[in-house]
């Protein structure tokens, strides 16, 4: 039943990053809006889907003249939003298959550690490449509290995006090397002009 929902929300998922991306009437990703940023900034946090956040905050600070604390902003709320959806979804249906996957005697001895050293995974999670976004779920499903997960994973997200703007403007010579078949890449991925 629970695979069923997966698929069916993957596929509708996936419908609607087609409808963004092609119809000029909606949001309209591809002309680079910062609207287009926090819709895509949604969709890549989401556990999922596989879409790189990083990748096209880069995109957005090197290509478009939008001021670098407005696609901050919008890439920030984004991952908000989609952390979140993350989060409630372990939030709703978590605590049933963590306690079928790991029994009751295990889930408590997990979730006792997730309440004491789960800040620190949040938080480095964010920062760090890594599937975060997967193990929000978990958070949702151990009942992390939601007000320090929240916090803690955009502290995490705003250092990140920081350190790629700051990586992004001073050794933007060094990077240069890479920087084009990178982006030739996922400008074919996310049907970029």
């Amino acid at each position: 039943m629970l695979s069923i929902f997966i698929i069916i929300l993957n596929i509708s998922i996936s419908i609607l990053i087609a409808k963004i991306t092609k119809d000029n009437n909606i949001i309209k990703i591809s002309n680079l809006t910062l609207t287009g940023l926090f819709f895509f900034s949604i969709l890549s946090t989401l556990f999922f889907l596989i879409l790189p956040s990083e990748a096209t905050f880069l995109y957005y600070v090197g290509v478009t003249d939008h001021f670098i604390v407005f696609i901050l902003l919008f890439c920030i709320l984004g991952n908000a939003v989609g952390m979140t959806i993350n989060y409630l979804f372990g939030r709703i249906l978590g605590e049933r298959i963590l306690l079928y996957m790991f029994k009751e005697k295990n889930f408590y001895k997990y979730k006792d550690i997730i309440d004491r050293y789960g800040g620190y995974m949040i938080f480095f999670g964010n920062i760090f490449p890594g599937p975060i976004e997967f193990i929000a779920v978990f958070y949702g499903g151990f009942k992390f509290s939601y007000k320090r997960y929240i916090y803690l994973a955009m502290i995490g997200r705003l250092i990140k995006y920081l350190l790629l703007f700051t990586a992004f403007v001073f050794y933007w010579d060094q990077i240069t090397f890479y920087y084009n078949e990178i982006l030739s890449f996922f400008k074919t991925l996310m049907f970029w002009k």
